[in-house]
């Protein structure tokens, strides 16, 4: 009885990364918990509670997570399963190939895809400071290979974000909106309906 030793090796890694998954997100929803960040600004080079927790929970999202989620070890429609383990809010049927950071501050509709190395980061880094941001993706929206959308940014239901477009803090895109590939949205824009 028992698993074949040729299965042994591959068994173990399966059990060991799934275990370094499972403790990565029961320690972050603790902390989420106890000390739950919010939208906002708070300096980085003074041990904060604040920059602590951040760095803590980006620790232990890069490092322990990304040899896991951001590779091919899981599929790109099981991936919002973890993300929602984590804190975000995935919909229905998303398939996400990219990178999302600080998953607790990203809510993404139904029937999205984030392609293949795109970046959804809720934070920035200006000198010593972090700004932290929600960000909300609407339903059925694509976001283009390697296209990046920075904190405090909501999208509407329907939008296409090119590839490689970089949409910057505090923009709001309305329904049905089209960001082109390799367009450079501004802070504080706003891109109606």
């Amino acid at each position: 009885g028992g698993i074949p030793t040729s299965f042994a090796g591959i068994v173990s890694i399966l059990i060991f990364s799934v275990a370094v998954v499972g403790l990565t997100c029961f320690i972050g929803r603790i902390l989420q918990y106890i000390s739950p960040l919010k939208q906002g600004h708070f300096k980085i080079a003074f041990p904060t509670k604040e920059a602590t927790i951040w760095k803590l929970q980006s620790f232990l999202n890069l490092f322990n997570l990304s040899v896991l989620i951001h590779t091919y070890f899981v599929p790109v429609t099981l991936r919002g399963v973890i993300y929602n383990i984590l804190g975000s809010k995935i919909g229905k049927n998303a398939m996400i190939g990219g990178k999302i950071i600080e998953p607790f501050m990203i809510e993404i509709g139904n029937f999205v895809i984030l392609g293949e190395d795109c970046l959804v980061l809720g934070h920035t880094i200006v000198s010593d400071r972090v700004m932290l941001g929600r960000i909300r993706i609407g339903n059925q929206v694509t976001i283009g290979v390697k296209a990046i959308i920075m904190p405090d940014v909501e999208i509407g239901d329907g939008t296409v974000v090119g590839a490689g477009a970089l949409v910057m803090p505090h923009v709001k895109i309305g329904v049905g909106a089209m960001v082109c590939a390799g367009a450079i949205v501004p802070k504080n824009t706003y891109i109606p309906d």
